[in-house]
């Protein structure tokens, strides 16, 4: 997520704002580590580290980007002095590290934001190998969080040598159906269990005037022209409902395992062909969105009271924040995805880890890497509570500005914690104990209490409710009965883009979309799609497949 209740952000937002500072010289003699986990380096340990960040980026009490908030709390508690060896903007993060790369002027420590750059590095030999480190100095928490998730250990894991900590990536993090419950109730109608009860839902929605004012005005399934993205209002939910993958969380890059044990792309299979059919089929009854094709501003929709379903994201009430307020009355309610026959309804969640935190293999000192991981997993989870006893470090008082953001690592979360968040705040309703729950569902907590006590004053009452609260119409109600039904699929397909994706990748995801909406909107005809599996394959998809199925055999199997 990028906001806060959910708090992931890309690293190089992480790792702060855009100014140039001349590169320093590394300190090459090794320093004895203090003993522990959180042991403190005494005299102080000086690392030089790469950063990158926004020109807006704004600090308090005259902090700037070599002396902040979080500078000073690694020194105070770890003993560890950040000095910046370069500062780069965001945008421009990767080519100024693909630039140290090539000259082999690295910082001590950095974070790594793309696949092929990890790669890159550990192939040549940059990277100092953490596995010593991790043994040794690796806290609790944070070997708690690599027993969660072996697969994306693994990708930080070459010839055995473990070299990098990732930033999980949440396969908790995921689109449910939310459906307005008023309308629901006020038209008789019963809660969704299969598609085909969703369609009639719709179908009352768009014809039964659930909104009351006598006028012909409302809709049944929202859809927008981000057709295929795996974000709120888009339709890949509706794929799944056909056993169809599309798209995962990257356009274009569905990869499925065939009776052969070989990858194919789910964008070519026959399943989407039905499940095309079937949106062609909603389509010309009237039950999406009128001209969806263009529709730029889908959240005014549900703020103006004419939408009655949508397929998003768990933190769609960040986006609808406003509803209660602008709609009095208005309740939505998430629901497990809905499949089209007996089968349960599956979704692909990427398998990759979304960045890398790594040292230099020239670095003397590569344990302070998990040091420092060490304390953002104690952060973010541990019974220290640090936001609660140090909030300016997670928000500004003076702003509310979060300044977590400036710390050098931006991971901390155990995989699948806001699930895990969920869960914990499910107890802490039935029992009254608090003690168990987590720094973010201990911030949490009282805005969903609150919200039950019948308090509508504040928007983040319902904006938390709807998301992490304990009922199981919460999103992460509907994602836990997922999770239990084992309706989740690993992704087959955890490699960099190969060589024909980053040439042809954007063209076929262009080709699809075109031609998937023009048989939707019936301006094709539905054998379009074999047409378009075609041209998918001789316009590089067949190269794609091959190089993708060259690095499974060598690296998954």
């Amino acid at each position: 997520m990028k906001r806060f209740l959910i708090l992931a952000v890309s690293l190089a937002a992480l790792l702060l704002p855009a100014m140039a500072v001349a590169g320093a010289r590394q300190q090459t003699a090794r320093q004895a580590p203090a003993p522990g986990p959180l042991g403190k380096y005494d005299p102080p340990l000086t690392v030089y580290v790469g950063r990158g960040g926004n020109p807006t980026d704004l600090y308090d009490n005259g902090y700037n980007v070599d002396r902040n908030e979080w500078t000073i709390e690694m020194e105070e508690t770890l003993g560890i002095v950040l000095k910046n060896s370069w500062v780069t903007a965001t945008t421009n993060y990767n080519q100024k590290l693909a630039a140290s790369i090539a000259t082999g002027d690295l910082p001590d420590i950095f974070g790594v934001n793309t696949q092929e750059q990890f790669l890159m590095l550990a192939r040549g030999d940059q990277l100092a190998d953490l596995s010593g480190a991790f043994s040794t100095y690796g806290s609790e928490l944070l070997k708690r969080a690599f027993t969660m998730d072996s697969d994306q250990i693994s990708q930080v894991t070459l010839n055995g040598q473990l070299l990098a900590v990732p930033r999980f990536n949440h396969r908790d993090d995921m689109p449910v159906v939310w459906i307005r419950k008023d309308w629901l109730d006020k038209l008789g109608l019963q809660e969704p269990r299969n598609l085909n009860d969703l369609k009639n839902i719709a179908k009352a929605f768009v014809e039964r005037d659930p909104d009351g004012n006598g006028r012909n005005d409302t809709i049944g399934l929202y859809a927008s022209k981000n057709l295929l993205d795996i974000d709120n209002f888009s339709l890949a939910l509706f794929f799944f409902a056909y056993h169809a993958y599309p798209s995962a969380e990257q356009k274009g890059q569905a990869w499925l395992l065939d009776p052969s044990g070989s990858l194919v792309n789910g964008v070519i299979q026959p399943e989407v062909k039905t499940a095309l059919a079937a949106l062609r089929e909603w389509q010309s009854e009237g039950l999406l969105s009128r001209d969806w094709v263009n529709q730029e501003s889908p959240a005014e929709l549900l703020y103006n009271g004419q939408c009655g379903i949508v397929l998003g994201m768990n933190w769609l009430p960040v986006v609808a924040l406003q509803l209660e307020t602008m709609q009095p009355g208005a309740v939505l309610h998430a629901y497990p995805w809905l499949s089209a026959d007996n089968e349960p309804a599956m979704a692909i969640r990427s398998g990759s880890p979304i960045s890398y935190f790594v040292s230099n293999r020239k670095f003397a000192n590569p344990e302070a890497v998990i040091k420092i991981a060490n304390y953002m997993f104690e952060f973010f989870n541990g019974d220290q509570k640090i936001p609660i006893k140090k909030p300016y470090l997670f928000n500004s008082p003076e702003t509310g500005r979060e300044n977590w953001t400036k710390s050098i690592y931006g991971g901390g979360y155990l995989p699948s914690f806001q699930l895990a968040d969920h869960r914990a705040l499910v107890e802490a309703f039935k029992t009254g104990d608090t003690s168990k729950l987590s720094v973010l569902a201990e911030k949490n907590y009282p805005y969903i209490r609150k919200w039950y006590a019948g308090d509508k004053s504040d928007p983040l009452n319902w904006q938390f409710t709807a998301i992490y609260g304990p009922d199981t119409w919460s999103a992460f109600g509907a994602i836990a009965s997922m999770f239990d039904n084992d309706q989740i699929l690993p992704a087959a397909y955890t490699g960099p883009a190969t060589e024909t994706m980053r040439t042809r990748q954007g063209s076929l995801d262009a080709l699809r979309d075109e031609v998937f909406t023009k048989i939707i909107i019936g301006d094709l005809p539905l054998s379009a799609f074999d047409t378009f599996v075609a041209d998918w394959k001789r316009q590089g998809g067949d190269d794609i497949t091959r190089e993708v199925n060259a690095w499974y055999r060598e690296n998954r199997q």
